[in-house]
C-alpha cells in the first residue's frame, strides 16, 4: 500500500486476494500478497 499511495490518488479500499510464501530450512524466507486496490479516477 505504501508504494501504491505514492503513485495513485483517491485510494478508497483494498482486498487481499491471496497470500503466498516460501519456506527454506523451516523458516519463512519470502512472502507475497496479491491485492486488488480500489481508487477513484479524476
Amino acid at each position: 500500500m505504501k508504494r501504491a499511495i505514492k503513485s495513485l490518488r483517491g485510494i478508497t479500499g483494498f482486498e487481499v486476494v491471496s497470500y503466498k510464501g516460501k519456506v527454506d530450512g523451516g523458516k519463512v524466507v519470502e512472502y507475497r500478497a496479491t491485492m486488488e486496490v480500489t481508487f477513484i479516477l479524476e
